[in-house]
């Protein structure tokens, strides 16, 4: 038995992660005849910046083996778990650096023995000027997944909680920074919009290709200071956050971020 990764399952079988059990076969292939249609990608970004596009291909028939525990941690009992197989695969982009303006596709088709089915697209950017602690460039990542317009797929997404959108997806939302200091002296640079944590989306069309328009504003004088400290009465954790106008919330308040500009907005 090939085993790839081994598992911690608590009570029951079905966390599992990233296939390895099919890497040989490329979950692309350029011969495939694309009659499943396209995902394409395309915009405007702002400068500084660089595309960062990748698609999750999913395969029934080249699957993945792994190894579980059943029980839990410790239980000492075993077996062998089954899963679809998947890859991630990036895509040739073209782009201009000058002009921010790049544009790619992925095939919904990916083709060979394995059939490689499109799953979730990957739709960001990364940037060259910020960095986190870890002097890794700050990033922006949208989940992006094509649905047919039927009952079936509509509640499927919704059961995923991707925002469903109609037909194509336009992306021009205003990202900040947000800096968070944590109680262990760690600090952490993040570039972040109204919803904070991200939104998952759920492209609805009755053709075989979608499309999404990502051309994202940044606004790096908007910045949010994100304070986590430990209080020496409670031995608990406090959180604060400071806005550029010098808006403070503590608590629980601190934990949601308040709409991008909110002051000039004359609300909340």
């Amino acid at each position: 038995m090939n085993i790839s990764k081994v598992f911690i399952l608590l009570l029951s079988v079905g966390v599992y992660g990233c296939s390895s059990a099919s890497t040989e076969n490329t979950p692309v292939n350029p011969s495939t005849n694309n009659d499943g249609g396209n995902f394409s990608i395309s915009g405007i970004l702002p400068k500084n910046t660089e595309p960062l596009i990748y698609g999750v291909y999913i395969s029934s028939v080249c699957r993945d083996e792994q190894l579980g525990f059943i029980g839990g941690l410790g239980s000492g009992k075993y077996t062998t778990i089954i899963k679809p197989g998947y890859q991630s695969y990036k895509p040739k982009i073209t782009f201009n650096k000058d002009s921010g303006v790049f544009s790619t596709r992925l095939p919904k088709d990916g083709g060979s023995h394995c059939q490689w089915a499109l799953g979730d697209v990957i739709v960001g950017l990364k940037t060259n000027e910020i960095y986190n602690e870890k002097n890794q460039p700050a990033t922006i990542r949208l989940n992006v997944k094509a649905y047919g317009n039927s009952q079936y797929s509509i509640k499927k997404a919704k059961e995923d909680r991707r925002k469903i959108v109609t037909g194509d997806l336009l992306v021009n939302t205003t990202y900040y920074l947000s800096i968070e200091h944590r109680f262990n002296n760690k600090k952490i640079i993040k570039l972040i919009d109204d919803s904070h944590y991200g939104v998952k989306y759920a492209l609805i069309n009755n053709g075989v290709d979608s499309h999404v328009d990502f051309s994202p504003k940044l606004d790096l004088s908007y910045v949010t200071h994100f304070y986590e400290k430990m209080s020496a009465e409670t031995n608990k954790p406090t959180f604060s956050r400071v806005y550029p106008n010098g808006q403070v919330d503590n608590g629980k308040d601190a934990i949601d971020v308040r709409p991008y500009k909110f002051y000039e907005k004359d609300s909340k």
